[in-house]
């Protein structure tokens, strides 16, 4: 009986380490393959993606870098892949969600990244996240880049021919010497231009000093012309009145005038009176003409003449005289 029950013991203890055993090995393989076999509750929603290269199911989704679901299925739906997300219980979605696919470095694994957003209403079971951010196609990137790299040894060997030969040499040492000789001349004409600006200056502060009073006094002159400007206005305003009422006052007598100095200057153009007849008439004219020729022909012969000379001059001394007394 000993003997049986000690056997029995040990296959006893042989039973328990191998339930201990498998019980360990289901565990990391559900942790392993992310099997959550106990977590219960949760709400699923879904997602639409162009591309989710990377993307499997069991890939987990994360909410502020934590755990906070995973992607239960992938399927193709009118050309682009409907993942459908199980969501932890307690994680809370809002409409303004917004679902990115991630890596955890430059190639490392992807993961899908949600943000909850805070826009009511709530995201219920079988509700879909409208704002999604596609994927960056690694490889499309790197072809991408190989092509831009050959782009650019394309154009290093272009530079290469172009400047390895001893003539574009050459022509790149006469473009550098040309250049450090438009340099020079630009050196030199801007010191010279700035002795000339710096000559200009000066002499426009000396003539500023030279013309200081004068100025001084033009703009006293100035100000003093302003403050008595209106008073002058107000005196040449009252001149103007003044003179206004005088030609009010005397308008009749004013067109009386003019139109008897108009009555005169008819009755000359149409030769009445002495002075008409002298304008108008011809002969009357030439006559008289002729008569004060005459008549200084005759006083020019007269004082030629011995007895008059003396008395035609008298005056004359007289005059100087009487000068002379002043």
């Amino acid at each position: 009986m000993k003997g049986q029950a000690k056997k029995l013991s040990a296959e006893l203890k042989v039973g328990i380490f191998a339930l201990i055993v498998l019980a360990l090995l289901a565990f990391m393989t559900f942790k392993i393959g992310d099997i959550e076999l106990f977590k219960g509750g949760g709400y699923t929603v879904y997602a639409y993606f162009n591309n989710i290269i990377g993307l499997d199911q069991k890939t987990k989704v994360r909410v502020a870098g934590v755990d906070a679901g995973i992607i239960t299925g992938i399927t193709l739906e009118n050309g682009r892949a409907k993942v459908a997300i199980r969501m932890h219980e307690g994680v809370k979605l809002y409409s303004d969600a917004a679902a990115y696919i991630k890596i955890t470095g430059f190639l490392g694994d992807k993961f899908l990244e949600i943000k909850p957003g805070f826009q009511p209403p709530l995201l219920k079971h079988g509700d879909t996240l409208v704002n999604v951010m596609e994927v960056t196609d690694i490889d499309g990137l790197i072809r991408n880049l190989s092509a831009l790299s050959k782009d650019i040894s394309a154009l290093s060997s272009s530079i290469d021919e172009m400047v390895g030969s001893e003539e574009s040499k050459q022509a790149f040492k006469e473009s550098v010497a040309n250049v450090r000789e438009i340099t020079r001349k630009v050196g030199s004409a801007i010191d010279y231009n700035d002795k000339r600006l710096r000559k200009v200056l000066d002499e426009i502060n000396e003539l500023i000093k030279t013309n200081k009073d004068p100025f001084n006094a033009t703009m006293s002159n100035l100000n003093e012309l302003s403050d008595k400007g209106p008073s002058l206005v107000t005196k040449l305003d009252k001149a103007a009145k003044e003179l206004n009422a005088l030609l009010e006052e005397n308008k009749p007598g004013l067109k009386k005038s003019i139109e008897r100095l108009d009555s005169i200057t008819r009755k000359v153009e149409k030769g009445e009176g002495t002075v008409g007849k002298l304008i108008a008439d011809d002969e009357l004219y030439e006559s008289a003409e002729k008569t004060m020729s005459g008549t200084k022909e005759l006083i020019d012969s007269a004082k030629k003449t011995w007895p008059f000379r003396s008395f035609i001059k008298e005056p004359e001394e007289k005059k100087l005289k009487i000068d002379s007394y002043e």
